[in-house]
């Protein structure tokens, strides 16, 4: 049979009510915490921003500055190919067919 212990429950309640004071401190320390936060973006002067509307057109940008400019790296890519090309006149509009044929090509013989 079992044994009725009241003073299990009262303590498993009152260790209940302690975790969820705990946790709603918690919460009202974080939102007063966050709520004073300053904004993220930082303020800029106006006079140091330009502003203007979308114009189309290309866009040119000056920079200026001392010294001179020199890439971080310079890769010249030559890759040797053998090519053939030839050009056959056709008239806009007509339709055009291929008669390519691979010269090197190993799978498709």
């Amino acid at each position: 049979m079992d044994i009725a212990r009241p003073e299990i429950k009262r303590q498993k309640r009152r260790r209940q009510i302690i975790w969820v004071s705990v946790a709603l401190v918690v919460l009202v320390g974080v939102t007063v915490g966050v709520s004073r936060l300053k904004p993220a973006a930082p303020t800029v002067d106006r006079s140091t921003i330009w502003t203007d509307t979308v114009k189309r057109g290309s866009m040119l940008r000056q920079v200026r500055g001392l010294g001179s400019l020199i890439p971080s790296h310079e890769d010249v890519r030559q890759i040797p190919a053998e090519t053939e090309a030839t050009a056959f006149p056709v008239a806009p509009g007509a339709i055009a067919t291929s008669t390519f044929t691979p010269r090197h090509c190993s799978h498709c013989e």
